[in-house]
């Protein structure tokens, strides 16, 4: 396994590990960790002019979109709708007042 790869798998970890639905925000940490680390991981094999580097290296983000990533994702969303209804911030005016 090359440097590369054990970091890219590595972090990605991490940021699955580590995921927390941040207010305000449309996505949680684990989706904007995640793309930062694929676009940086993509960006330094583009960055070596190597045909052969660069497409081991977007193969590797392939297969992690693909597997892990994905399964991360439907993970999270197999909660359902509770989860991100608790997660959502109030609306204006719809706040549990007895009327």
């Amino acid at each position: 396994m090359t440097l590369e790869e054990l970091y890219l798998e590595d972090t990605t970890d991490m940021a699955i590990r580590i995921d927390e639905i941040v207010s305000g925000s449309l996505t949680s940490s684990m989706v904007d960790d995640v793309f930062f680390i694929l676009k940086k991981c993509g960006s330094r094999a583009l960055a070596t002019h190597s045909i052969h580097c660069a497409c081991a290296v977007l193969g590797q983000l392939n297969d992690l979109m693909a597997n892990k990533f994905k399964a991360a994702v439907v993970a999270e969303l197999a909660g359902g709708p509770g989860k991100l209804l608790a997660a959502a911030p109030a609306l204006p005016g719809t706040a549990d007042t007895p009327g």
